[in-house]
């Protein structure tokens, strides 16, 4: 429910993530609504969805292992006391996130290869990997042309990003609800999961903005057919100092914007939706 409302966001913080990669042009695309707009009158619904199959089996592999782990974990080590529990749930999220990185690496490449391919010439960035055929066929591709190790490509970047996202954004979420029930007198509600979400969300995206762009980089680039090694970085500490020396010290924060466009409501509408759906099954 929450990627496919925030999908077209998550496809502008791809290609602004490509800008300027390897010398190219950096000028297509400006601002977070800007970019929705011109990739909706060049591409039209299929610009803005593109790598949406991918982005639902991304979360039916990360998001729901992060939760169910999580919530297990949690469940397992709790004494009954207070103390260090914010500690024990910060470990127990990074925990669910690495197990969720195994199980997403995969689908997150084929998202991002998705996402940054455009059928517009003027607006391609980045290397463009032409969808072929079903989301399965794409994924037998992987193995067929890049090996085993295709399926974990870029892990190295990928695991840290879900382990910082899924330590800050359900560990803060659990630490500041607390909080705004004590200080600020909010009740358990809409309202309070709706605030405490969003705080998470700010938290979690400052964490993950750096892996989340050495990651996207290195799942894109092309590959050699013969060694099965990547064309442009020979893995994430190559990505960083090569965009860094080509394109500066604040090329990390590309998608920036958008990753905080997108993310803030994202993780409101997960974390809301999770509270309700479990108040209704339980």
């Amino acid at each position: 429910m929450a990627i496919t409302i925030m999908h077209p966001v998550d496809v502008v913080k791809t290609k602004l993530q490509f800008q300027g990669e390897n010398g190219s042009s950096s000028g297509k695309y400006n601002g977070v609504f800007k970019s929705l707009i011109k990739i909706g009158k060049l591409e039209g619904l299929e610009g803005l969805y593109r790598g949406i199959s991918a982005a639902y089996m991304l979360q039916a592999s990360v998001t729901a292992t992060r939760f169910g782990v999580y919530g297990v974990a949690k469940q397992y080590l709790d004494d009954g006391s207070d103390q260090n529990k914010n500690a024990k749930n910060f470990v127990t999220a990074a925990l669910a996130g690495f197990v969720g990185a195994l199980f997403g690496n995969t689908w997150f490449a084929l998202k991002t290869r998705a996402q940054a391919y455009s059928s517009a010439k003027a607006l391609a960035v980045g290397t463009q990997h032409k969808p072929q055929g079903g989301l399965m066929s794409q994924f037998v591709r992987i193995g067929r042309d890049e090996g085993f190790k295709g399926y974990f490509r870029g892990i190295e970047a990928f695991a840290p990003r879900v382990i910082a996202y899924g330590a800050f954004q359900l560990a803060s979420y659990d630490a500041v609800k607390p909080l705004f029930i004590q200080y600020a007198r909010l009740e358990e509600g809409l309202f309070l999961q709706s605030v405490a979400a969003f705080v998470a969300s700010t938290i979690s995206v400052v964490a993950i903005q750096p892996f989340d762009f050495i990651a996207t980089r290195l799942m894109n680039q092309s590959i050699n057919p013969l060694t099965g090694k990547g064309l442009l970085y020979n893995g994430p500490v190559d990505c960083l100092v090569k965009s860094i020396k080509s394109e500066g010290l604040f090329c990390l924060a590309k998608g920036s914007s958008a990753n905080m466009t997108r993310m803030g409501p994202y993780t409101v509408f997960v974390l809301v939706f999770f509270e309700q759906i479990k108040l209704k099954i339980s």
